[in-house]
């Protein structure tokens, strides 16, 4: 992830590369066009047109996800009634103009009902997910009204990190509970 944690500094160029902010000229091509692409707005910033990253306070990245199969990521429509970070192009347009990087590895654990993992949560935080016995996986739950909504976010450790349901992060050391 990069050091910068908003707009790229003058004399470099917002990348979709490992470092996303990179000295100008040579062979390096801008990715992130939009004012809002890479860069903490409350909670989130967009790193791509499918993946997100969640901030905390310090404007800090505490975990990436990637939006759902034929979904974008947008600031703008996180920002509106839905409170999701990720829409479908005919409810939103993506606030990077940069395309994912495809993984090399394959996920291993199904996400298709990763919201489930929120039933029940009165107070935001990150919970494990359900059925993900490798701890590969969690999600960022935080009711959004009154009604019982609650907003859910796929997040994925890093490589060699696991999350560790009780300390509610990703941690080095594997959890006993994990396979």
């Amino acid at each position: 992830m990069s050091e910068n944690y908003g707009h790229c500094k003058t004399g470099t160029v917002c990348t979709d590369q490992a470092t996303t902010c990179m000295p100008t000229g040579g062979t390096t091509v801008a990715a992130c066009t939009a004012t809002e692409c890479n860069e903490c707005i409350g909670r989130f910033k967009c790193t791509s047109q499918t993946t997100y990253d969640l901030c905390d306070s310090d404007k800090k990245t505490m975990a990436s996800g990637k939006c759902d199969s034929g979904k974008v990521c947008s600031i703008a429509f996180l920002n509106s009634a839905s409170k999701s970070i990720c829409g479908t192009s005919c409810e939103t347009t993506p606030t990077c103009s940069n395309t994912e990087i495809i993984p090399t590895v394959a996920p291993t654990t199904s996400t298709a009902n990763y919201k489930e993992s929120c039933n029940g949560i009165t107070v935001k935080g990150n919970y494990a997910m359900k059925d993900d016995l490798q701890c590969k996986k969690y999600v960022y739950c935080e009711p959004t009204g009154t009604t019982g909504d609650i907003a859910a976010i796929l997040l994925s450790c890093s490589a060699d990190t696991y999350f560790d349901a009780s300390k509610q992060k990703c941690v080095g050391e594997k959890p006993s509970t994990c396979t």
